[in-house]
This record gives C-alpha cells, structure tokens and sequence, in this order.
C-alpha cells in the first residue's frame, strides 16, 4: 500500500546499488561509532555500513547549514515510495528507532566533515541531505531548488513490526570536509565525547576542550559550547548521585576539584534536580 504522505518517486539508488544495500547485515552495535577516545579516522564502521566508496574526486565547497524539521509542503517532493521493497531486505536494515539512526548519522557526519541535515525528522520518518540547497534557473526560466551533494537518505517505520529502516540511500558524496559543521554538533553531543575527561579532570579548561575537538574530530566549537558541555557534564554527574551521603560526597569532592563548578550547581536547588533527594 502507497504512503499518503509520500508522493511516487523514482529511486535516487539504481538496483544494483539497493542489491548491495540490503545484502550487508546491519547489526545496531557495529553501528556506533567510538569517538571518543580516538583521533578521526575515514575508516569509521558507519561509513564502511551505508557508504560503500568514500573517495570523493568532484568535490565542491559548501556553506554551513541549520539541523531542522519542515513542513510537509517544504518537502513532500523529496520523499520516497516504500511499495518497492521486498519484506526480506527490510529485515536485514531494521533499527530500533529514528533517534538512534540520527545519532549515529551525526557521529558518521562528525567524523568526516558532512555536513548534514535532517529535512524531514519525526517518529515516523528520517530524510538526511548534506550540504545546502542552492538556486538554480531550469530551461523554462523557472528558479529550482537543488542540493549542491548528492548524499542522500531515506529512513522510516516499518508498520509490520513498528521498526525503522533505511530504504534508500545515495551514498555519494560531491562535497569537501567542513570544520565547522552548525548546529549539527550540540553542546549535548560534546558533553558526551568529554563525560569520562571531565569527571577524570574537572579542571579541564574550555580552551583545552576546544582544542581536543580538533585534534580528535577535526571539528570547530565555539568556547560557549564547551562550557554548555562541562556544565553539562559536571550537572548530570551529581544528579545521578542515588543517595544523599553518596551526594554530600561527590559534593565535597568536586567543592575541592573545583569551586567554581561546585557553587553554580549549588546556586540551583539539589532536591529538584539529584536522585539522592528523589
């Protein structure tokens, strides 16, 4: 059966390619990428999953982009038809859910300099290009839309057995690495790449910080960011604190480590916000 909300249209992956697609075995913990102790690599287990040549030759510069959602109008004409797939090949790229699939999109993005954005974005349905759309003008005269790359992938729920799934996927790339990637790299997404570095040393300074999303991601944070993140991370640590004593403890550990962080998480009441008073 059609998808109301999706309007026919043809495949941005020849058979061949959805052939391959679907014959490689997706298992969900292969899929994360380790970033967090280890300098980038282009060799990243996601990539190697949904993308079967990373060598990118035509490249072109691309501008910076926001992470959104649109409305249906903006984007009904960039949707896929489901009706094509066999049952057999959605078993082998079944995930558990549209958040897990954005993360790990946003490691793979991260690692190699992707630019991605998240065009469509709910519980129902995933859309990801990379890069920017740009005005053109057709043979008529009449100003198009287009995406400058070409990466493009299509993901949705499995109504069968309320699963999710990649459908199509355009795996190449017509863009150059970006070091500043937007919105697409959160201070919640560097909170957790520093959560064990920061509690191991809280009077880790934001410049260092800043410096490490460099050496290990090649990617550029502003100081706000990392400040947001060391917050953070310093702000979930104590309120997962699941008694009081163990809370006082932790406390007076961090009181000693740093003072600074110690009076701003007490500027806010504990009992709203750690376990320990729960």
């Amino acid at each position: 059966m059609m998808n109301n909300n999706e309007p026919e249209q043809p495949s941005m992956v020849n058979n061949t390619h959805e052939d391959n697609l679907f014959s490689v075995p997706i298992e969900i913990e292969q899929q994360q990428m380790n970033l967090q102790d280890e300098d980038v690599s282009v060799n990243d287990p996601f990539l190697n999953l949904l993308c079967f040549d990373n060598n990118d030759e035509d490249e072109v510069e691309l501008s910076s982009v926001d992470d959104s959602s649109e409305s249906e109008k903006d984007y009904d004409k960039d949707v896929e038809d489901d009706e094509d797939y066999e049952d057999e090949a959605h078993s082998n790229n079944e995930i558990e859910s549209p958040a897990q699939l954005k993360d790990m999109l946003i490691d793979y993005g991260v690692a190699n300099g992707y630019q991605l954005v998240f065009t469509v974005n709910d519980n129902n349905r995933l859309l990801v290009r990379c890069g920017a759309e740009e005005t053109n003008i057709d043979g008529m005269g009449k100003k198009i839309k287009m995406w400058k790359c070409t990466f493009r992938l299509w993901a949705s729920r499995v109504t069968d057995d309320d699963s999710f799934q990649i459908k199509t996927l355009n795996d190449q790339h017509t863009c150059v690495r970006q070091f500043c990637l937007g919105s697409l790299v959160t201070y919640t997404w560097i909170a957790k790449r520093f959560f064990n570095q920061i509690i191991r040393n809280p009077e880790i300074t934001l410049r260092q910080m800043q410096q490490d999303m460099i050496r290990k991601y090649q990617c550029r944070v502003s100081i706000g960011q990392c400040m947001r993140a060391k917050e953070k991370v310093l702000y979930d640590f104590e309120a997962n604190s699941t008694t009081k004593q163990f809370f006082e403890d932790k406390m007076e550990e961090l009181k000693s480590i740093n003072k600074s962080a110690y009076d701003h998480l007490m500027e806010r009441n504990p009992s709203t916000w750690s376990k320990a008073f729960f």
